[in-house]
């Protein structure tokens, strides 16, 4: 029987397959509504072109040369890839879908707005939002450095969790470590987007991670081509990777494909990874999915049914 699967860290805008968004561009969309420029916060003094770059695509294979960076290795070059194609994107399987809403690091100005839009639609009958999360870059947590992200961004997460909201941050992914304790001690996270740099601290990983019962939401193929994790010195050698360290600490984790458009995977080619590469049992597997629906923030009573469906 085919494994069943529980995913709780994957973009939307990241996730759209490419085919659809090159035959929108192709076919219906108005090319004088998409930006000009966009000014990345990285480069300031080289804006994006978004729109001819996207005139200037012939082909399917040139348009996902423009949104996909697998090989770049570089956090930036992912978030490049989603400045420009995000301009295109404005129950019979047994599928539950719920969604966070994500602040965007360099966005501080929407944070309030977020946390209100997530409290209005918690109780949608389908798709619910049952959290919010901050996304693209961690120099939020930085409040000495970076006081105008860190105050708003900071403020809303209280507010959620004033209102019972949960929240789950992007913390530890290729910067500073400390950003995983300030997630779960200053903002209130419950679970951690990758968070791999943690894992070079065994205590921590014991004492906090384990004891408060965070949990991971790692994405393997995303850590590699985002920097997150290095990958070895010569080759990439997956058992090294920070998800078997977490594994071997007792951590709560999930498997996640993260931008699978982006980054040209799915959520079975990253379980194959954990399972050919990584080495990681089939039964250790089935122990994460668990893990995955038990740390997830939908409604008990869907928890109970998932879960029943995992426990064969």
């Amino acid at each position: 029987m085919p494994l069943p699967k529980v995913e709780l860290h994957v973009h939307f805008d990241g996730a759209l397959a490419n085919d659809l968004l090159y035959k929108h561009l192709t076919t219906n969309c108005d090319i004088e509504s998409l930006p000009n420029d966009v000014f990345l916060p990285w480069e300031p003094d080289e804006p994006l072109q978004v729109r001819s770059l996207l005139q200037s695509c012939k082909s399917l294979s040139e348009f996902n040369c423009l949104c996909q960076c697998k090989g770049e290795r570089s956090l930036n070059a992912m978030l490049k890839c989603f400045e420009i194609f995000s301009p295109l994107v404005r129950g019979q399987f047994g599928v539950v879908v719920n969604q966070l809403l994500c602040c965007i690091n360099w966005r501080p100005e929407w944070a309030d707005e977020v946390v209100e839009l997530a409290k209005e639609f918690r109780g949608l009958p389908s798709c619910a939002v049952v959290g919010v999360d901050i996304a693209a870059g961690e120099e939020h947590f930085d409040s000495i450095n970076f006081p105008a992200l860190h105050g708003p961004h900071y403020d809303a997460m209280q507010k959620a969790a004033s209102m019972g909201i949960p929240v789950t941050l992007h913390a530890g992914e290729n910067a500073d470590p400390e950003n995983v304790r300030k997630a779960v001690f200053l903002y209130g996270a419950t679970r951690i987007g990758h968070g791999y740099r943690a894992s070079d601290d065994p205590k921590f990983l014991k004492n906090v991670c384990v004891d408060r019962n965070i949990h991971f939401e790692v994405c393997p193929t995303s850590s590699l081509e985002t920097g997150g994790w290095v990958g070895g010195e010569e080759a990439t050698d997956w058992k090294k990777h920070p998800l078997v360290k977490m594994l071997k600490a007792k951590c709560s984790l999930s498997i996640n494909s993260d931008d699978p458009t982006v980054f040209k995977t799915s959520l079975n080619e990253e379980i194959g990874i954990v399972r050919n590469d990584m080495m990681i049992a089939e039964d250790d597997i089935r122990g994460i999915m668990r893990k995955s629906m038990e740390a997830s923030f939908a409604s008990e009573e869907t928890k109970r049914s998932i879960i029943s469906k995992l426990n064969y």
